[in-house]
C-alpha cells in the first residue's frame, strides 16, 4: 500500500514539475517563439480556443492588425 502512495506521489511530482517547467516555457514563448508550435492541449489551455480557429481568427482579422505607416 505504502508503495502504491509513493508510486503515484511521484506521478504527482512529475505532473507538477512539468506544469511548472511549462510556465517557464510560457514567459520564453511570449518572448521569442510562435504559439502555434505549442503541443494541442498547450494551446488550448493558453488560448481556451483550437489552434485552427485561432488561425482562421487572425487571417480573417489579419488586415485591421496592420498598422499603416504615416510618412
Amino acid at each position: 500500500m505504502a508503495l502504491f502512495y509513493l508510486g503515484w506521489d511521484l506521478l504527482a511530482l512529475e505532473e507538477r514539475f512539468k506544469i511548472w517547467e511549462r510556465g517557464i516555457e510560457r514567459r520564453i514563448l511570449r518572448d521569442s517563439q510562435n504559439p502555434y508550435d505549442l503541443p494541442r492541449n498547450e494551446f488550448l489551455n493558453m488560448f481556451r480556443d483550437s489552434p485552427e480557429l485561432a488561425m482562421d481568427l487572425t487571417n480573417e482579422i489579419r488586415d485591421q492588425l496592420q498598422r499603416e505607416r504615416s510618412t
